[in-house]
This record gives structure tokens, C-alpha cells and sequence, in this order.
């Protein structure tokens, strides 16, 4: 008799099994994931909770939880369960069935929540809450003949770890993205340096050339009888005296902004034939030419080159990049990842707020060319 009913216990947890199994591979092969009364509109998107700063208290969080389930199992508080079952009127007998019950339904359970928790994405963690607690209530409702349910508290330790789980991974991709931003930041300012120094050397070498051309000038001079030439070498000196002015000057800007890390352009530039209209990026080069870095933005990452509305040079670009950021941040197209710069505004928007960070004269390009991106849809066209 006691092997009957354990062989009952057996086939209904099975059966409950397979029965989930299937639903799971019908609704993977059509695409999929979600019960359909656990839809998005339903359910809406998933809020983090713990926010942890750092991958360790969300691994020692995790650790925390599975232990309390383990604690759990072991105090056998996991489960209600009667305990003055009697089976062939022996009572021992009769603990000894309850407790099988109660380790099929916890190992159906479980095995019902590890492939859950391992599914878990942003749009999704809601819907997978529910699966969780529903699968509790299915299970519960096989073991309620005999009085063995799952315990809320043992289901709610189940949707913690869900929610641990899922922001870890979560938190590990955004860590990973800035390492990613971090070494993309220390290549560029690598290059800065370089192209820094290697102006200042062209600048140094400029100037050598016209000491030489100045003093060559100066032993005309010394020689010159005529009035005419005297006047006309002295035209060609004072040019290259106005020239070692500029490069001088230009010396001076570039010796500024080694000093200075805070200095270089705000540009805001748009890609209508990757982003659409009215989406424009609002970024920062130390860059000594930035169109540089606008021609590595439009590589092979994008279908389109970048269109340049404005280059802003300012000795503290980072403040005015940051000012710009925060006056559009709720018109950000990507609300997630605050890295990504770029903003579903107008450009008339754009320029009335660096009017309100910036004192210098700024000249602002209306309208993007997109060459190519024009050119392929009149190409379509035609085509069509």
C-alpha cells in the first residue's frame, strides 16, 4: 500500500512536470515566453530593488538566499505538512510518507524554478514572478490531499532569488559595458596626447623654418642698397614675424590643453539615415581636430556618416556636455544605459540651452547634408 501511494505521488509530480515542459516548448516555438495572461501590458517592466553597487553583495546577497532555502529544506519549515499522519496505523509509516511528498514537490518545484530564473530578461522579470508563485499553487494543489503545501515563505525566497539573479547578470553587462566605456575613454585620451605632441613638434618645426627664412631675410636686408628692396624684404619679415605669432599663440592653446583635461569641443552632430530626424548626439572631444573623432563614430558601426551642426570649443567642454545632458536627460533615446548620447530633441532646442552655458559665438548647421543616405533613397527610388 505504501509503495502504491508513493508511486501515485511519483506520476502526479511527473506528469505536472511534463505537462510544463510542454507548454514551455509550444510557446518557445512560436516565439513565445511569457504565460498569455502575463503579458507586458499586464505586468509592465521589472524595478530593481537591490541596486547594489558592486558584483560582490549581489553575489553574497545570492548566497544568503539559497541559504535560507537550504535552511529551510533542512528545519523542514518549507513545507506545511500534518503531523499525525497514520499509515497501516503506524505513525512512523505515516511520517515517512508525508516526507516523501514533501521532497517530490519541493524537487518539482525547484527544478520548476532554476529553468525559470535562468530566462529571466528586463521585460520579463514581472511575468516570471508570477510564473514562480503560480507554479507553487500548482504543485500545492497536487499535495493538498495530504495537507502538504509549499510554504509562502519558502515561494518568496524563490522570487528573491529571481530577483537577485537577474539583476546580477544585469549589473555584470552594465559593468562590462563600463570597462568597455572606461578603456574607450583611456584610448582616446592616448590619442590626444599623441596628436597634442605631435602638433607641438610640427609647430616647433614651423617655427625653425621661419628663424632660417628670418634670418636669411635679415642678410638681404643687411645687403640691400635700394629703397624698394629694402621695403619689400621688410613686407616678407614682418609676414613671418605675423606667422610665428600665430604659431606661438597656437603653442600656447595646445600647451593649455595638456594642462587641462577639461578642455575640447562639444559637438552635436546626427545621422538621419541611422536615427531618424530630430536625433541628435551630444559629445565631447579633446580631440585637436574633432572631426576625427566624428569620422571614427561613423565607421562601419552605422550605415551613415555623422552630419556636424556645431563644434564648441570650450576650456571646460566637460561642464557644458554635462549641462546639456542633464537639461535633455528625460528626452534620451536610451533611458537605460546613460552612456548612449543620444537625444530625441530639436536642434532649436540644443542651441537655446548652450546659449544658456556658453558665452562664445557659436554657428550652428540647420540642415543635414546626409549625402549618401539622400542618395541611396533617391537610388531606391528609381529602382522602385
Amino acid at each position: 500500500m505504501e509503495a502504491l501511494i508513493t508511486l501515485a505521488v511519483i506520476i502526479g509530480v511527473i506528469f505536472f512536470i511534463r505537462k510544463q515542459r510542454k507548454k514551455k516548448k509550444a510557446k518557445a516555438q512560436s516565439g513565445i515566453y511569457i504565460d498569455t495572461d502575463s503579458d507586458y501590458a499586464q505586468f509592465g517592466f521589472y524595478e530593481p530593488q537591490y541596486k547594489f553597487m558592486d558584483a560582490e553583495k549581489y553575489s553574497a546577497k545570492l548566497k544568503e538566499i539559497r541559504q535560507k532555502q537550504k535552511d529551510m529544506v533542512k528545519a523542514k519549515s518549507a513545507c506545511s505538512y500534518p503531523t499525525n499522519f497514520m499509515y497501516n496505523g503506524n505513525a512512523k509509516q505515516g511520517e515517512a510518507v508525508v516526507n516523501d511528498w514533501m521532497k517530490l514537490m519541493l524537487r518539482a518545484f525547484n527544478g520548476e524554478c532554476e529553468a525559470i530564473i535562468t530566462k529571466a530578461r528586463f521585460d520579463n522579470v514581472v511575468a516570471l514572478t508570477q510564473r514562480i508563485k503560480k507554479s507553487a499553487e500548482s504543485i500545492n494543489a497536487i499535495g493538498a490531499r495530504m495537507q502538504v503545501a509549499i510554504m509562502p515563505k519558502y515561494v518568496q525566497l524563490k522570487v528573491d532569488e529571481l530577483h537577485v539573479a537577474y539583476e546580477y547578470e544585469l549589473f555584470k553587462v552594465q559593468e562590462k559595458e563600463r570597462l568597455r566605456q572606461i578603456r574607450e575613454e583611456e584610448r582616446e585620451k592616448a590619442q590626444v596626447e599623441k596628436e597634442l605632441k605631435e602638433k607641438l613638434a610640427k609647430l616647433d618645426k614651423d617655427l625653425t623654418h621661419i628663424a632660417n627664412e628670418r634670418a636669411a631675410l635679415q642678410k638681404k636686408l643687411d645687403a640691400a642698397g635700394d629703397d624698394e628692396d629694402i621695403t619689400a624684404i621688410q613686407i616678407e619679415i614682418d609676414k613671418l614675424e605675423a606667422k610665428e605669432r600665430e604659431i606661438e599663440s597656437a603653442k600656447e592653446d595646445i600647451a593649455e590643453r595638456q594642462v587641462n583635461a577639461r578642455a575640447g569641443y562639444v559637438y552635436i552632430i546626427s545621422n538621419i539615415g541611422s536615427f531618424g530626424e530630430n536625433v541628435y548626439k551630444i559629445g565631447m572631444t579633446r580631440r585637436y581636430d574633432p572631426q576625427e573623432r566624428i569620422d571614427e563614430l561613423g565607421s562601419a558601426s552605422v550605415p551613415f556618416t555623422f552630419d556636424v551642426h556645431a563644434f564648441i570649443f570650450s576650456t571646460d567642454a566637460v561642464a557644458l556636455e554635462t549641462a546639456l545632458h542633464h537639461r535633455f536627460d528625460r528626452q534620451r533615446v536610451n533611458l537605460v544605459n546613460p552612456r548612449k548620447e543620444f537625444f530625441a530633441v530639436s536642434l532649436d532646442e540644443i542651441e537655446a540651452e548652450v546659449k544658456k552655458n556658453y558665452n562664445g559665438t557659436v554657428e550652428f548647421h540647420r540642415t543635414a547634408a546626409a549625402e549618401e543616405y539622400r542618395e541611396s533613397v533617391e537610388l531606391r527610388r528609381k529602382a522602385a
